[in-house]
């Protein structure tokens, strides 16, 4: 079955894990190896960059042990350097996973889990992360339900309509997919505490991972009916689901199986979508079969009325004819006047040289001695 760089076409490949990007305010900001990480400008920040704000991101996506030491080598750069970091609402720690390698059922199978635990992982990113405008739940924003539902129902033409407009905003942002062949998760709070991240990256990992295991989002959904939800949240979390736990989590688990319930009902896998559309292509035939008919029944018809018509005037009378009309009164088939006017227009050509052929009719034969 064929991967998401394939389908998607994405110009670019790579087999790390992990993109990051640290938002980070404050004094004397450290500019760290280029070959590690990039010092990018963020007009969103306060201060003057590079030493007031900046943006540090990954200078290439890497495997999960290599993101985890380049966020500790971040930090001791910083430490080394006697930086006053300040991480202010305004910042935040962009993670980008990569799901380039994943089927689009894979693929699905990683948005639906991350949206089960959605209320789980956001709190642990921070309160203030919670209902934030810059990394909106599902249940924050009406319009992510109805852009899952298009993604679930239609597949790949759908993920290629998201724009970065429509879901850059989301906890999860879809849109990255398109573009760099990710999946953006943007809740977690500004911070440069390595344990705190170190957690966050193994988490995600720990639910891809999870999430691969399955065929498809039905199957995850039943997952989580037959398992207590506590029980379903270790199952993905694994190892770090210590960090994440919390006395209401279960209800959180709930409420958010609650909201995407039509998710796993809306999916159509990859063999049912090619049924489907090799159905409309047939309906589409079949319309264009039934007017071909049409039009070559028309015109046989309103030859055959004009032969009569000369017959019954001894040839004297003119008879006024349409432009096809004349065609067959020249000699052509009346099938050739109407494949000719067809195939001008956009139509599935085996459709009109499948239709039946119409003896060709040469009115001079017919006319009276």
């Amino acid at each position: 079955m064929k991967k998401l760089y394939e389908l998607l076409k994405l110009p670019n490949k790579h087999d790390g894990d992990f993109g990051i990007e640290v938002e980070c305010e404050g004094e004397n900001l450290a500019v760290p190896p280029v070959d590690l990480w990039r010092t990018v400008d963020d007009g969103s920040l306060r201060g003057a960059f590079p030493h007031g704000r900046a943006e540090w991101v990954l200078s290439a996506p890497m495997k999960l042990q290599q993101a985890e030491k380049a966020i500790s080598d971040l930090r001791a750069w910083q430490d080394a350097n006697n930086a006053k970091m300040n991480f202010s609402f305004r910042t935040s720690v962009h993670v980008h996973m990569n799901v380039q390698h994943l089927t689009l059922d894979q693929y699905l199978n990683v948005v639906y889990t991350y949206l089960l635990l959605e209320n789980v992982l956001v709190r642990y990113c921070g309160p203030e992360r919670i209902g934030n405008r810059f990394c909106l739940r599902t249940q924050d924003a009406e319009g992510i339900t109805e852009m899952l539902q298009d993604l679930f129902r239609n597949g790949i033409p759908a993920l290629r309509r998201i724009n970065m407009e429509q879901a850059k905003y989301a906890s999860i942002n879809l849109a990255a997919t398109n573009s760099y062949g990710s999946l953006e998760f943007r809740a977690m709070q500004g911070n440069l505490e390595v344990a705190y991240i170190h957690t966050w990256l193994r988490a995600l990992h720990n639910l891809r991972t999870f999430a691969m295991k399955y065929k498809n989002p039905q199957a995850i959904h039943d997952a989580f009916v037959r398992n207590e939800p506590s029980r379903f949240m270790q199952e993905v979390l694994q190892d770090t689901y210590q960090f994440f736990s919390y006395e209401d989590e279960v209800n959180d688990m709930r409420q958010a199986f609650s909201i995407t319930l039509d998710l796993p009902y809306a999916y159509v896998n990859e063999d049912q979508r090619a049924r489907e559309r090799q159905a409309e292509i047939l309906r589409q035939e079949e319309e264009l079969r039934k007017r071909y008919e049409h039009e070559a029944m028309r015109l046989q018809q309103q030859m055959e009325r004009a032969i009569e018509n000369v017959r019954n005037n001894n040839g004297d009378a003119e008879m006024p004819m349409n432009r096809q009309v004349w065609r067959v009164a020249e000699g052509l088939n009346p099938a050739r006047v109407v494949f000719d006017d067809l195939v001008a227009q956009p139509a599935p050509l085996r459709a009109v040289m499948a239709a039946p052929r119409i003896r060709p009719v040469n009115p001079r034969e017919n006319f009276p001695a």
